[in-house]
């Protein structure tokens, strides 16, 4: 059913298409006739735009042909302008150059002149600056523009000119110069040939020097190697060593101290040191102990010789002055004696008695004073034998005194 109404439908349709030919190709007709006016309208307004664009382009060629020939001309004024200024600064330039090698070869000349004609022409070249300026004066550097040199070569123009002062007049005198200069090389160049084969030679000695430096660095650099070698040989050997120590004291030695003697040792030792120094040892070693008490011991031992000692000098240097006074007092004596013997003999001979018990005893005092004074003698029975020491004392002075 649907299927018919839809054939039935689309048959209706093309009917009406049939049927409604005649109006749309009139409606179709209208739109061609209006779209053909309006399209040879804008076909027009287009010709009119074209051909005023082409007039106006016209019009500005030719002024752009007027303006290019008027260009052209400027053109080549100022290229023909450009060719005077570069003809015109080259030619500065070169004079620029030409007037500064003048002036080296006017230094030149001047320096080739002898001192005492320089001496009294001092003032010209003072006035040019010759020396102060040297041979370079005048150069042209590179950094130099073109108004630079202008300038320097207006100042030189509108400037005073300077007369210059010449040594050299005739070219005979330069001629001569230079022969001396030739001569004065040639002795040179002699001078040069001669000095070559000792010049070969210390070359020559130069490159052995060489070949000895190489060979001494080498035989060095071998000996540095040796040593080297020897020195890993004996690093392996402490590490030995020391793996030996290391265990010898992890093993035998803690054996040896930790036995019962080496403790009642050190137990004694402590007990010294408390009772003598009358601290505590803490934090001390065997070691450190033994040594405090050593240090006591000699301390305490030197303290008791210094005061035997200032006592046995005391008595010693009393005695010496006892002595000196004595022999002093005896010399007087003897002085007296011998002028009272005199006196004696004086009045027995003027007197005339000469009696001989009076010089027997004379004789008998002066012999007296003569006599040497004895020594003090000791009784053996003041002086104490040294009583015998225990074991207990013996062992106690080993540790201080081995």
């Amino acid at each position: 059913m649907n299927d018919l109404l839809r054939c039935r439908q689309e048959i209706g349709y093309k009917k009406d298409f049939v049927l409604n030919i005649d109006v749309n190709t009139k409606n179709e007709n209208l739109v061609y006739d209006l779209t053909t006016k309006r399209l040879t309208k804008q076909a027009n307004y287009f010709d009119s735009y074209i051909s005023e664009d082409y007039r106006h382009s016209m019009a500005l060629l030719s002024k752009w042909e007027r303006l290019d020939q008027n260009v052209e001309v400027v053109v080549k004024e100022l290229q023909n302008l450009a060719n005077d200024m570069f003809t015109t600064m080259s030619r500065l330039v070169s004079l620029d150059y030409k007037y500064s090698q003048q002036q080296k070869y006017g230094r030149f000349l001047y320096y080739l002149s002898p001192p005492t004609w320089r001496l009294h022409n001092r003032e010209f070249a003072r006035s040019v600056e010759i020396e102060a300026k040297g041979f370079d004066y005048g150069d042209s550097q590179d950094d130099d523009t073109f108004t630079v040199v202008f300038d320097k070569l207006r100042n030189i123009c509108f400037g005073k000119p300077v007369n210059p002062v010449l040594y050299f007049t005739r070219p005979e005198d330069l001629i001569e110069v230079f022969d001396a200069m030739e001569s004065q090389q040639l002795h040179y160049l002699t001078h040069v040939t001669h000095l070559t084969p000792y010049i070969k030679n210390l070359k020559v000695g130069f490159q052995n020097l060489k070949d000895i430096i190489t060979m001494e660095s080498t035989s060095v650099l071998n000996s540095i190697k040796l040593f080297e070698s020897h020195l890993d040989f004996y690093e392996a050997r402490c590490t030995h060593l020391k793996n030996k120590f290391y265990n010898i004291l992890h093993g035998m030695f803690y054996d040896s101290v930790g036995t019962i003697d080496v403790l009642k040792l050190k137990l004694h030792l402590e007990f010294c040191f408390e009772k003598v120094l009358l601290q505590k040892p803490t934090n001390m070693d065997i070691v450190c102990i033994a040594k405090h008490i050593e240090k006591f011991y000699m301390d305490y031992s030197y303290r008791l010789d210094n005061i035997h000692s200032e006592t046995v000098r005391r008595a010693i240097s009393k005695y010496q002055e006892k002595e000196k006074q004595r022999l002093l007092r005896g010399k007087k004596a003897t002085k007296e004696l011998r002028l009272f013997n005199r006196l004696e003999k004086q009045l027995l001979n003027v007197y005339g008695l000469a009696d001989t018990d009076v010089r027997k005893k004379s004789d008998n005092l002066l012999n007296k004073s003569k006599t040497t004074k004895t020594r003090p003698q000791y009784n053996s029975t003041d002086i104490t034998k040294p009583e015998s020491l225990t074991d207990d004392e013996i062992e106690y002075l080993k540790l201080f005194t081995d």
